[in-house]
């Protein structure tokens, strides 16, 4: 648990910010890799991914705060269930959310951001995530004096490819100090 917010709280901001997803993106506002940042948090995406503005997003809690959520296709919100939302990813699609926590927490308990994100260090596995049935997997880190966590979540049919994608995208990840 981080700084008086259990998992649960984390899981159900996730899955509030991802039901935001079915709602955002064309083909036309992603025809071309590009960069995505707010608020000092980066990724690269490639072709075709498609970025939520935060400015639209749901911030339901004071910490942990939504930073950057991207896909590779749009998100659907699906029935209500687990203790927040449901949602249902495409086939193969995949989503990141980059989250920090910015009460104040003692970042440098945390570990240091992984050199590469790859499937053990985000422990990807069916039910790896509070109120997620599908596969996907997190990591909670310090970055740059910041306290964040980076989760992905996998649509039913995505396969290996799908997975190294997004590890590909998460390597990509940087972070500006805000201090």
């Amino acid at each position: 648990m981080l700084v008086g917010m259990g998992f649960g709280a984390a899981a159900g901001l996730v899955v509030a910010l991802l039901i935001v997803l079915s709602t955002i993106g064309s083909a036309d506002d992603s025809t071309a890799r590009r960069t995505v940042e707010n608020f000092g948090v980066r990724l690269n995406l490639p072709e075709g991914w498609i970025r939520a503005p935060t400015s639209r997003l749901p911030q339901p809690f004071s910490s942990p705060r939504a930073r950057l959520l991207v896909s590779s296709d749009p998100i659907v919100f699906d029935t209500p269930g687990c203790k927040y939302f449901t949602f249902a990813i495409q086939t193969k699609a995949i989503a990141i959310l980059i989250v920090e926590w910015i009460d104040g927490s003692d970042n440098e308990a945390l570990p240091g951001r992984p050199s590469r994100f790859t499937r053990e260090t985000l422990g990807i596995r069916r039910g790896g995530l509070e109120c997620w049935t599908g596969r996907g997997g997190s990591a909670v880190f310090h970055a740059a004096d910041r306290a964040l966590a980076a989760y992905v979540l996998l649509g039913p049919k995505a396969g290996d490819r799908e997975v190294e994608d997004a590890l590909k995208v998460l390597d990509t990840l940087r972070t500006a100090s805000t201090g």
